[in-house]
């Protein structure tokens, strides 16, 4: 299959999800790395806001909030900009619906080092691979930024191969609800 197949079957598979299990597996995934050195030792932290049955990150977010440094991506000209938040009603609907830091409520952070950045995607592999939603923000800015990747993912996400192009960037790591995969 293609990126395009992996995409809409991805999507489609994931929108079949009830509540109860996207809160069940995403409570699993967001426990294995909460309690991973990883986590334990980062402060700095680049977020992504759940939607769509993605593992679910708001409450992570949230309780963030009061030890480490929330960072989350906005969308803007093609790219990710990145702000910092420090409480959950810096918040709202941006593009695609998703939730976004407002810019005149928060500080943009123009430096790309992070101790830890979270990658949404549709699919992923054991060697770190991701399928996200087709219009490269990710991988454009992983391309320039530092510090340890993280996809959140459930089991049924990975795949034992993904195709690849030479401007995918491959993730360090991938918590899911029974495995805890560095590379």
């Amino acid at each position: 299959m293609n990126k395009k197949e992996i995409r809409d079957k991805a999507k489609k598979e994931r929108a079949r999800l009830q509540p109860e299990q996207v809160q069940a597996s995403s409570k699993s995934i967001i426990h294995n790395l909460t309690q991973h050195q990883l986590w334990k030792s980062s402060l700095d932290i680049l977020f992504y806001a759940s939607f769509n049955n993605e593992v679910h990150t708001h409450d992570l977010i949230r309780e963030s909030l009061k030890t480490k440094n929330v960072f989350l991506p906005k969308t803007q000209n093609g790219e990710l900009k990145i702000f910092e938040i420090t409480t959950w009603t810096d918040l709202a609907r941006g593009n695609y619906n998703i939730l976004e830091p407002h810019s005149s409520s928060c500080t943009e952070r123009h430096q790309k080092a992070f101790d830890l950045i979270l990658v949404p995607g549709l699919a992923f592999d054991k060697q770190g691979h991701r399928i996200g939603y087709g219009k490269g923000y990710y991988d454009k800015f992983l391309a320039t930024a530092q510090g340890a990747t993280a996809g959140l993912a459930y089991d049924r996400q990975l795949c034992d191969e993904l195709p690849t192009d030479t401007f995918d960037i491959a993730l360090e790591y991938i918590f899911t609800e029974t495995e805890i995969i560095k590379l």
